[in-house]
């Protein structure tokens, strides 16, 4: 037997997949992506303190203070869906690591080593430029995934189909029967690459990293919360401003009025 054949195999086994009441609800490859850890506002603002220590400080206070409204609960649905669609709308778990590919035996192309300015504005320059980082961009394979979720609070990530052929109504062992038959329609090569896939899906689909996402999208919300509550802060400013200057001016008028009455 062919060796992806024979760790495709085992990788199905050890993932276990999906049974749901209806044929049409199985799936032989499925990620357990269900969030136990905690999203409540602690976690949030320590999210969010990751990336921008001042702006969770400013946070936590307006918070204290009830000076912005943060409801959990539709954050966290709005959270949720916004880390399903991730999976569903984006290339990045279509693709694997070097790692991954190397293992596997797969081709990958490491382009020239390019430099990127801490603008993100992307250039290729020499190594040791002030302002710039080097990094090494490359691209591995890339598949025909289609991802769906599966569960009663859609816990579980599922292949639905992956590269030209239907996963969904299939389960564990049937595949696995179908493989273990050179002739039963799968190819080396196509399991060559699912199981690289698999491999790099279950670094990828667990609830520590689903939890992760969750509380990202979370903590990207209450910034922007509070970014609004800052750019609501500089109009009521500008306007007390506008007005000072306005009652500065109408004093001055009246001034002269009364001093040309006077004359």
């Amino acid at each position: 037997m062919n060796i992806f054949r024979k760790l495709l195999i085992e990788a199905l086994e050890d993932n276990g997949w999906y049974g749901g009441n209806h044929r049409s609800d199985r799936y032989p490859i499925a990620f357990n992506v269900k969030v136990h850890g905690s999203c409540d506002v602690d976690h949030i603002i320590d999210k969010l303190a990751e990336g921008d220590p001042k702006q969770a400080k400013l946070a936590r206070y307006l918070m204290d203070n009830d000076l912005i409204q943060w409801d959990g609960d539709s954050e966290w649905y709005w959270a949720v869906e916004q880390a399903r669609e991730s999976v569903t709308d984006s290339d990045s778990y279509r693709t694997m690591s070097p790692t991954t590919a190397t293992r596997f035996g797969l081709p990958y192309t490491r382009f020239p080593r390019k430099y990127k300015r801490r603008t993100n504005e992307g250039a290729f320059y020499p190594a040791g430029k002030p302002g710039w980082m080097s990094v090494d961009p490359y691209t591995a394979p890339r598949y025909d995934v289609k991802f769906a979720f599966a569960g009663r609070s859609g816990g579980y990530v599922v292949i639905d189909g992956f590269e030209g052929k239907q996963l969904r109504g299939m389960s564990a062992e049937s595949l696995i029967d179908d493989i273990k038959d050179d002739n039963g329609g799968y190819t080396n090569k196509w399991c060559q690459a699912l199981v690289a896939m698999i491999y790099e899906w279950d670094r990828c689909f667990t609830w520590k990293t689903a939890t992760d996402e969750v509380r990202y999208h979370m903590a990207y919300s209450l910034g922007r919360i509070v970014e609004e509550w800052r750019e609501a802060m500089r109009d009521v400013r500008e306007a007390k401003k506008a007005t000072a200057r306005e009652a500065i001016e109408v004093a001055y008028w009246h001034e002269r009025d009364v001093m040309t009455e006077a004359a």
